[in-house]
């Protein structure tokens, strides 16, 4: 039976398959979303060589951000059984970096 509370299964006989099937399928999404963040941040990189007004602060903010989400996928990638429940909401967070220089 599925829990409308928590995400998850409450079987205990099915939940560490569940868990296994589904920090893989999180761990996949997390590495192509990462590919298309580490891609955005070095086309913004070009862009802003080839202006000659490279902003410092907004790379260092995105490479931060980058590098949360690496860590993210480490933790995920080590023990996904148990992070697959927290990951959106961190990844949530790995995110806020990023639009830091936007609202300054």
């Amino acid at each position: 039976m599925i829990s409308r509370l928590k995400p998850g299964i409450v079987d205990p006989k099915l939940e560490p398959e569940y868990a296994l099937m589904r920090g893989k399928e999180i761990l996949n999404i997390s590495l192509m979303i990462i590919i298309a963040r580490v891609l955005m941040l070095i086309g913004n990189s070009v862009n802003e060589v080839s202006k000659e007004k490279i902003d410092s602060f907004t790379l260092i903010m995105r490479a931060t951000g980058i590098s949360l989400h690496a860590l993210l996928i480490f933790l995920q990638y080590k023990f996904p059984a148990k992070f697959y429940k927290y990951h959106a909401s961190l990844l949530t967070t790995c995110m806020l970096p990023d639009q830091i220089p936007f609202l300054a």
